[in-house]
């Protein structure tokens, strides 16, 4: 971590900062259509992995907990997907070459992914715990497959087998998980971005964020939606919707923290609250 990053940090969590919540984005798609294909063709191959992923899930069904780790393994899949966005993203904003393997950076920094992702799929999967006392969805998912002629009867049988005060549990469970994955949502772009140990990076992102943490969590909560908008419009839709949010997301990640460090100490000054 640079010292004009420490010094960034030590600034925006003194002082505050504004939070330009609709100009992020609309970056977040300006940016997208700049790399338009790229985008779409690296969010299909994050769905082929992800495809992949459940159907290891529902190989591995008849393990107690099986859901739980693919919940995991699932956060390490989104963190891969979240490095490269933001990697094109910083390229295409500050007008530098870009090629299609500069998606694949989180790949190149596995090593210091991979830890921080597993704590945050685990923390992710925690309100899906008291599931775990419920129906095994991807052992009834796994049947449906195998006989498709009993589908309706297998989607009865687990209607039948879930319990409300589970699901009502995990509900309550997800409203502290939200605000902790909130606060530190910026955990992985610190950690590859800025050569910070996860350590580090929890404690930064959770310091900075929380200057702002009720406009950043409904800024968090839009950008999903929109997401999810793409998909139930058009299910091709949510290949442009998805990268497009995301890209939103690395530019307040950006505005605010600066990006490599390359920001001028001008933009901080502007940007920080009196």
């Amino acid at each position: 971590m640079s010292n004009f990053i420490e010094n960034r940090i030590a600034q925006l969590t003194a002082g505050g900062y504004d939070f330009k919540f609709g100009d992020y984005i609309s970056k977040g798609f300006s940016l997208f259509s700049r790399q338009a294909l790229g985008y779409i063709l690296f969010t299909l191959l994050f769905f082929v992995l992800y495809m992949v992923v459940g159907g290891f899930g529902m190989v591995l069904s008849f393990i107690p907990g099986s859901p739980l780790i693919m919940g995991v393994a699932g956060s390490v899949v989104y963190c891969l997907y979240k490095v490269g966005c933001y990697n094109v993203a910083y390229k295409t904003d500050s007008n530098q070459p870009y090629i299609f393997q500069d998606f694949f950076k989180g790949f190149e920094n596995i090593g210091k992914i991979l830890v921080p992702a597993l704590l945050l799929g685990l923390i992710s999967s925690i309100p899906n715990i008291p599931n775990l006392f419920g129906p095994n969805v991807f052992d009834i998912y796994r049947q449906i497959l195998a006989d498709p002629e009993n589908a309706t009867e297998l989607l009865e049988s687990m209607q039948s087998q879930s319990n409300p005060m589970l699901s009502m549990l995990s509900f309550v469970l997800w409203i502290p998980v939200a605000v902790l994955l909130a606060m530190w949502h910026w955990t992985i772009p610190l950690v590859v971005f800025h050569n910070m140990d996860y350590t580090t990076a929890m404690n930064v992102s959770k310091q900075v964020i929380s200057k702002n943490l009720v406009i950043i969590i409904i800024f968090l909560i839009v950008v999903s939606l929109l997401a999810g908008l793409g998909f139930i419009l058009c299910c091709i839709g949510l290949f442009v919707s998805l990268p497009a949010m995301m890209n939103a997301q690395y530019a307040a990640f950006a505005d605010v923290i600066g990006f490599n460090g390359e920001d001028e100490p001008d933009d901080v000054m502007d940007h920080l609250v009196g």
